[in-house]
């Protein structure tokens, strides 16, 4: 007789605190790290966080 796997289970996502970052008048996106910001800013030097 064999023995049943054990079922994994589903990790739960870890709450991580995301910044929104509005590029010009339309396009507003969603960042991660502070660090993606300097790198948005040489892209669109007139861009602000939300």
């Amino acid at each position: 007789m064999k023995t049943s796997r054990s079922r994994k289970k589903a990790k739960e996502p870890v709450e991580k605190p995301l910044i929104k970052v509005q590029l010009d008048e339309r396009t507003t996106i969603t960042i991660r790290k502070m660090e993606m910001l300097k790198f948005w800013k040489e892209r669109y030097p007139a861009a602000k966080v939300i």
